[in-house]
């Protein structure tokens, strides 16, 4: 099998891209997800749908740092101690 890929590929083509395209393809895989290819061309070595996700294009939420988590959690407390909150 591997001398066969071996065959097919042409020069300067990265031999490992194809070789575990291959091989995903023929363990069954209908279609891919992957996120954040190095090059973009590693789609083109898979004979089954690629979907790739852009970690850049989804929007995260800016994580809060230990002290605003903290400072929330006491107000939280403050609150329900007084009976403002539920």
């Amino acid at each position: 099998m591997i001398w066969e890929i071996l065959e097919k590929i042409k020069p300067r083509e990265p031999i490992a891209a194809k070789l575990v395209a291959d091989v995903i393809s023929a363990a069954g895989a209908d279609r891919i997800l992957a996120v954040d290819l190095h090059v973009q061309s590693i789609q083109g070595f898979f004979d089954i749908p690629v979907h790739h996700m852009d970690h850049k294009k989804q929007k995260k939420k800016p994580k809060k740092s230990i002290k605003e988590r903290r400072k929330e959690k006491r107000e939280k407390q403050q609150q329900q101690e007084k009976g403002t909150l539920g």
